[in-house]
Order: C-alpha cells, then structure tokens, then sequence
C-alpha cells in the first residue's frame, strides 16, 4: 500500500513541475512592460495560477485519503478471508482425522461370540436369581424383626403409660385420702361446714380406703360402676353337690385371672352354722335362698327393722331397698330375666340408713359396740362398703354413712367375725365365712390394645 502512495505523489509533483514550466515558458512569450503596472499584472496572474494548483493539490489529498480507506477495507477483508480459509482447512484436516480413526476401529473391531455372549448373560441371570432370593429372605428376615422389636417397644410404650396412669392415680388417691382425714381430724367452726368439706371430699374418694373418725379406725372401699364390678359368690360350683367357698383365700385362688384383679372381699351378710345365706341369695341370675319376709320379734339382728336387700342389676347397678319394697320390684319377680332381672342380691338386717334418715330404732348412746360391716348406696353408680376395725355401735356406724358418704341408703351386713381383705390394704383376713361380695376390676394388659 505505501508503494502506491509514493508513486501517487511523485506523480502529482511531476504534474506540477511540467504546469509551472509551461507557464514560464507563456510568460516568456508576453510582452514586458517598463512601468510598474506591467510588473503587477504578472504577480497577479502567478498567484492565480498557484491557487489553482493548490486546489488540484487539494483534490487529489482527498482522492488519496478514499484510496487509502478502500485500501485498508480491502486489506481487511483479504486477512478476514484468510483466517476463514485457515479455520476451515483445520475444519476438514480434524474431519478427516475422526473419519480416520473410525476407519481403524472398524477395521479392528470383531464380532463377538454369540454363544458365549449368552452364556454369561445366563451366568449372570442365574447370580442375580441367587442374590434375589438371599436378599429376599434377609428383607423378610429384617422385616419380621422391625415387628418383634415395634411390637416389644409398643408394648413397652404402653405398660410405661399404663404405670404412669396407675402412679397418677395412686397419688392422687393418696392425696384424697390424706385430705379426707385431715378434713375427719380438724375441728371446724360449725358442724355444718365440717360435714360440708368432708362429704365433699369424701366425692373425690374411689377404691380402697382406711381412716379414722371419733378415734376409731375403719377399712372401706367405693367403687364406680365404669371401672368395677361388684359380684356375690357362695358355692364354688354351680350344682347340687357344690361347697361353699369358706375361706377368702378359697374365693381369691378362684377370681384370680391374668386379666381380673381383685380390689376387695367382703362377707355378703349373715349365714347359718352351715354357712347357708340367712334370707335371699341370687348369683348369676340363681335364687339359691328365697326372700325371708318374717319378722319375728326378738330374734336378732337379721330381723331387727326394717331389714333390707342389696341387689345388682344385668347393667351393675345397684340397689338397697327395704325388704317390703323389694318383694314388689318388677326387678325381684323376674330375677331369672337376663336383661330385666337381678343378677346378684343377698338379704340382711337391719337398715343402717333409709331414704337419707338413720334407722331411729337406733339410739345414739348404745353400750352395744361391736365390729361392724355394711353397704350404702351413694348412687346407683357408687357404692361405699365399710368395715369397722374396732367395736362401734349401729347409731355411729349409721351416722359414718349418713354425714360422710351422704348415702340415701345403708344396710348392715354382719358383725363381730365380719372381715374386709383389700388388696392396697393387706391384713389378716383368715376365717370362715358363708356368702361373700368381690369387687374386682378389669386389667387392660398391651396385648388387647396391640391386637387389631
């Protein structure tokens, strides 16, 4: 490109020398002038033709400059054309290596052996079927175990619940009890308030109890009809050659079941040198004794009136009636009814508490103090049963029911060789008895919760 230019502008000075010598050589030609207006015009006429070439010089720098440009864009794309040619025969030389190369593998590649191909694809099946199989039996294995181990641990999670239950009970229980004595020991302002708090506390109370009141100790126990059952027992089979259970012991060897626990055992009333029931006895829906309406006078505790009947219906309800309004209930003359009858009933005497009023042939300063033992009715879903450890007489033994439990109704159940075993409560219980009452309540071991 320089090469071009120089030789442009040589060729523009020769342009220019050759103009000015032919100018010289015109103005040779013209006449010469003497005076000084002669030598003006000749200055002027040069320095036109000067401004002439400066404006040819002019025009040819411009022409110079697009050449140059048009020079370079065509450099420009020369190099631009070169690189491309440069990319694309690298293009083509990798293309052709590549080509290359899978010529060579196709040259070198076999066919593999069809046999042996399967054979170890069977090799291969037959391992996979063997680890399968292995892996199958250690799932099963695994899986068989995760339930042993959810199982022992749902087990354990609920035995644990179940513990905390009865540890929430117990101490609640406890508290009860305690509150319930301090409330028996305290002396109040009025006795109002003082049998007030007590019964109110005395609400509260289920289950086993032992307390003191007046300086003398008694055992009790309330059930609830949602969480015992309250039985009455008396032969240890249900035929004609069947004996009596005699003995506590007997009847608990008899209840004891992996799902039964018994709470308590008490005698069921009076009984005959034979250990027969004195009056009504039914047992499971079984009238072993019929219902005693004498009254003579004179004859004992068993017919001091009014005498009564604790009864239990199919439902476990309970009832205490006077023997003249039991004899009439719809409840007594179909007994044997299953789904209308009595269940359990047994008859004794006399009637501690009736229709809320302490029995008033009872006289509050009787000399007559002996152990006593006895039912009352708090409602037809509780029920407090009460044995005194030391010698009280009917009328304080009547008020306990009265004031403390709030019973409606009450009925006396034995005497002097009345006993109460209570499980919370052990204490020599040895004897021999004729009909007796268990309260028993159903344990909810894990594996009914865990069956589906």
């Amino acid at each position: 490109m320089i090469n071009h230019i120089n030789s442009f502008f040589i060729f523009i000075v020769l342009t220019g020398l050759v103009y000015c010598s032919n100018t010289t050589l015109s103005c040779s030609n013209t006449p010469t002038y003497s005076n000084n207006e002669a030598e003006y015009g000749s200055i002027g006429d040069s320095l036109g033709q000067l401004k002439v070439f400066q404006d040819s010089l002019n025009s040819y720098e411009a022409q110079l400059i697009d050449y140059e440009r048009t020079v370079l864009e065509k450099v420009y794309l020369d190099s631009s054309v070169a690189n491309s040619n440069r990319l694309l025969n690298i293009l083509i030389l990798d293309s052709i290596s590549i080509s290359n190369a899978i010529d060579t593998l196709n040259r070198n590649f076999k066919q593999p052996d069809v046999k042996k191909v399967k054979h170890v694809e069977e090799k291969n099946t037959k391992k996979k079927k063997k680890l399968s199989a292995k892996e199958q039996a250690g799932l099963a294995i695994d899986t068989s175990l995760k339930k042993i181990l959810i199982t022992k641990k749902t087990r354990q999670d609920i035995i644990n619940q179940d513990l905390k239950v009865k540890r929430n009970e117990i101490s609640n229980q406890e508290r009860n009890r305690k509150s319930f004595q301090e409330a028996l020991d305290n002396n109040f302002k009025t006795v109002k308030a003082k049998r007030d708090t007590i019964q109110r506390l005395a609400s509260r109370l289920k289950g086993a109890i032992s307390f003191k009141f007046k300086g003398k100790e008694y055992l009790g126990f309330i059930t609830k009809r949602q969480e015992h059952t309250v039985s009455m027992h008396w032969l240890s089979e249900n035929n004609i050659n069947a004996k009596p259970f005699y003995t506590f012991d007997a009847l608990l060897k008899n209840l004891r079941k992996p799902n039964l626990d018994v709470l308590m055992i008490t005698n069921a009333g009076m009984y005959s040198p034979e250990f027969e029931p004195q009056g009504l006895f039914i047992s499971e829906w079984n009238k072993n004794i019929g219902l005693d309406t004498s009254k003579p006078y004179n004859a004992g505790n068993f017919y001091l009136q009014p005498n009564g009947v604790f009864s239990i219906d199919f439902e476990g309800r309970c009832f205490i009636d006077t023997t003249d309004s039991f004899k009439n209930k719809a409840a007594y003359k179909q007994f044997s009814n299953r789904e209308k009858g009595i269940k359990y009933a047994t008859q004794s005497g006399p009637m501690l508490v009736i229709n809320g009023k302490i029995n008033r042939e009872f006289n509050k300063n009787s000399p007559n103090a002996k152990i006593r033992s006895g039912v009352g009715l708090v409602s037809d879903e509780r029920v407090v049963f009460l044995c005194s450890v030391d010698n009280e007489n009917f009328w304080n033994f009547s008020n306990i029911f009265l004031d403390i439990f709030k019973c409606k109704n009450a009925l006396f159940l034995d005497g002097a060789i009345s006993k109460m075993y209570l499980k919370e409560f052990p204490r020599d219980v040895s004897g021999s008895f004729g009909p007796m009452i268990s309260v028993i309540k159903s344990k909810k071991g894990p594996s009914n919760k865990t069956k589906k």
